[in-house]
């Protein structure tokens, strides 16, 4: 890691290595929040950005919650630079937005043509309570770009939380994701392919197609719990390494 700037509430681990047979170069960090959460009013940039053939893989340590703004959002604004060759997993655990929660969150990728990279969001609703009270509003855009800031695919979705229901033609779904693959190794692969490399998952509906402009693919995940949220997500991260790297990724311990 050539340089890290780390303001409260973020912490970030060491650098670990856990594909040393089928990526010896693929470095993982994990994205650590020391406040217990996402709270009202608050900015949280992140920036990362990978040089010229770096390899490097991003999760964070659990699920984040987010609390009731009361009123006043939650701004979260991922920006990811990955240069010539490089390759960059940037895949969270899901955000749990309970009752009241009113959250913006968007994440932009300025990518060389000839790099490689995965980013998702995930987010999952629930109420401590059990009283089915609904979250605020939810904000969330995934954008790619070329170096120069020419848009390349570009995910948006804004609802509020007393429309899931109406919005959502899935009975039961409390948890979603949308996962976009992009770079040569994705630009020709068969998203029906890439479905059954993810595989049949209980309590989950996975559906893979092709990103515009031939950039790669999108996967977008409903499922019925986190746990089975977080196992989709764990697949589909696997098989974007197998097409990426040949070969199985090693365990990334929470």
């Amino acid at each position: 890691m050539a340089e890290q700037l780390v303001r409260y509430p973020f912490h970030i681990t060491r650098p670990f290595y856990f594909d040393r047979e089928s990526a010896p170069g693929l470095a993982t960090l994990y994205l650590q929040s020391a406040s217990g959460g996402y709270y009202r009013g608050e900015r949280l940039p992140v920036r990362i950005r990978a040089c010229e053939g770096a390899e490097l893989s991003v999760t964070t340590q659990a699920s984040t919650i987010v609390h009731h703004a009361r009123g006043t959002p939650t701004v979260a604004e991922t920006l990811i630079e990955a240069e010539a060759g490089s390759v960059v997993f940037h895949a969270p655990d899901p955000l749990i937005l309970l009752p009241g929660a009113e959250l913006s969150t968007s994440v932009r990728v300025r990518r060389a043509s000839d790099a490689t990279v995965l980013v998702s969001e995930a987010f999952m609703i629930h109420d401590p309570e059990g009283a089915d009270r609904p979250f605020g509003r939810l904000e969330n855009e995934i954008r790619i770009e070329t170096p120069d800031g020419s848009p390349e695919p570009i995910d948006r979705l804004e609802f509020v939380g007393s429309d899931l229901s109406i919005v959502s033609r899935l009975d039961g779904v409390l948890a979603s994701a949308g996962v976009m693959i992009a770079g040569p190794q994705a630009a020709d692969a068969d998203p029906v392919e890439m479905e059954a490399s993810i595989g049949a998952i209980e309590g989950a509906r996975v559906a893979a197609c092709r990103l515009p402009f031939g950039t790669g693919l999108s996967v977008r995940i409903a499922a019925s719990s986190g746990v089975a949220l977080s196992a989709v997500l764990d697949a589909v991260f696997a098989a974007a390494f197998r097409l990426v790297y040949d070969g199985e990724p090693g365990r990334r311990r929470k």
